[in-house]
């Protein structure tokens, strides 16, 4: 029975983009690493401005599954924006940065589909015409606005900013005025080795200390994220003798504008606070032990009874707005330590490496969430395996995270929060080196 499920074509679509961004993530991560941060922003720009436009000139399903395809392989965005996060700032504006960048995207992400639906059908032959080119626009305005006033990040020298700043102090002047002091200073023992190029330089890079770590955790946050977003919508929608709320499509956009506002509020306010008063290894834990329980309790919604609307609004609003601010929580972490462990040099592709390994698990979770909760709406069998089987297994799912984050590398600092990395990966011996447990 579980073989005979169909896919919905929305999980195709989905499905299409994540593959494409599956073949070209580690391609983005070399070319920003080797042109620099804004010749990949404004490639990656004009290339997904011309992508929309196509895909507004839909006229059937594999077209749009086509061009949806190509929109992955030409989005490198997310691995520029996890790049330059903390490359645009100080290290004490870090947090700053990564809430103000992630809530801006947040937002985007709510605005999107309210221009999609705002504007479509405004041209009958051409359903989506009118909200692509609107998203046009958009685009060109910042591809204008990238050109002008976008300066460079890439540190071509390999100097790591985290090593200037423990170094700086420790060292004499032994250079005369001539030289370049931001080469001086830099100490042989936290050189960074010349690139070795091609899938040897990728593979030195998972060797790194907590690199692997931290891609497996950032894959798992996106796996089920991916699993969310191909059934929330669906099961909320769904039949209620299936296991669904029966909801219109009115009340789930009323849902998720319950969600936006208050969110990005609280998210751009609280996570430069907490992290500075509790630091990232306490807000990682946290952000997935909250998981837990909003995987196993947000399915009781539907036992609340048959058009219990109000009740069933509030349940669902309520565990959906802990796990967005926990799932930021995560991702914002997961962002500073993928870029504190890493040199310039080799940042992007890091970056490039964990996006190739999110998206094939964004592929495997858009395809798991839509599957499984069409078996589960026609196997007949009774819990745990009815409608309650995606969410548990997301709650496994978030145990493994939390037992591979209780594994990543500190230095014996407690105070400092800094993970074991490249650039100090030479000085480890004088550390001692601890399991947060």
């Amino acid at each position: 029975m579980l073989l005979k499920t169909k896919l919905k074509p929305a999980t195709w679509l989905f499905t299409a983009f994540f593959v494409g961004r599956f073949i070209s993530a580690s391609f983005w991560g070399i070319f920003i690493d080797k042109y620099g941060r804004k010749s990949g922003l404004l490639l990656v720009l004009v290339l997904l401005t011309v992508c929309t436009f196509l895909l507004g000139l839909s006229f059937n399903f594999y077209y749009a599954l086509i061009i949806r395809f190509l929109s992955g392989l030409c989005n490198g965005l997310s691995i520029i924006e996890k790049t330059l996060s903390t490359e645009i700032c100080p290290e004490d504006m870090k947090p700053w940065s990564i809430s103000v960048t992630n809530t801006i995207w947040s937002l985007g992400m709510t605005i999107g589909p309210f221009i999609g639906s705002s504007l479509y059908n405004l041209f009958p032959s051409l359903p989506m015409f009118a909200s692509s080119l609107a998203v046009c626009l958009i685009g060109c305005v910042l591809i204008a606005l990238s050109a002008v006033y976008f300066e460079e990040t890439l540190d071509r020298n390999n100097i790591s900013v985290t090593s200037i700043y423990k170094k700086a102090n420790e060292i004499e002047e032994t250079t005369s005025d001539i030289e370049s002091p931001s080469v001086a200073k830099i100490p042989l023992d936290v050189a960074v080795k010349p690139n070795s190029g091609g899938i040897y330089e990728m593979l030195d890079i998972l060797k790194l200390p907590n690199v692997l770590r931290i891609i497996i955790i950032f894959s798992t946050n996106t796996f089920y994220a991916a699993v969310l977003v191909s059934l929330i919508p669906f099961w909320i929608a769904s039949n209620y003798e299936d296991g669904g709320l029966g909801f219109k499509h009115h009340d789930i956009s009323d849902i998720f504008i319950y969600l936006t506002l208050p969110q990005l509020v609280l998210q751009i306010i609280l996570y430069p606070i907490v992290q500075k008063r509790r630091g990232d290894f306490w807000l990682i834990t946290r952000g997935h032990c909250a998981h837990i329980p909003l995987f196993f309790f947000l399915p009781f919604a539907h036992v609340f009874g048959k058009n219990s609307f109000t009740i069933q609004k509030a349940w669902i609003t309520f565990w959906l707005f802990i796990r967005n601010l926990a799932s930021f929580m995560n991702f914002a972490v997961l962002q500073r330590y993928g870029n504190d462990v890493i040199s310039s040099q080799k940042r992007g592709k890091m970056n490039g490496i964990q996006i190739t390994f999110s998206s094939f698990f964004q592929i495997v979770g858009t395809f798991l969430g839509g599957w499984l909760l069409s078996w589960s709406e026609t196997n007949q069998l009774s819990y745990p395996f009815d409608y309650h089987f995606d969410f548990l297994l997301m709650c496994i799912v978030t145990m493994i995270a939390l037992t591979i984050i209780y594994q990543l590398k500190f230095v014996n600092d407690e105070r400092t929060n800094k993970l074991v990395s490249e650039n100090n990966i030479n000085d480890a011996e004088n550390f001692e080196l601890i399991d947060r447990k």
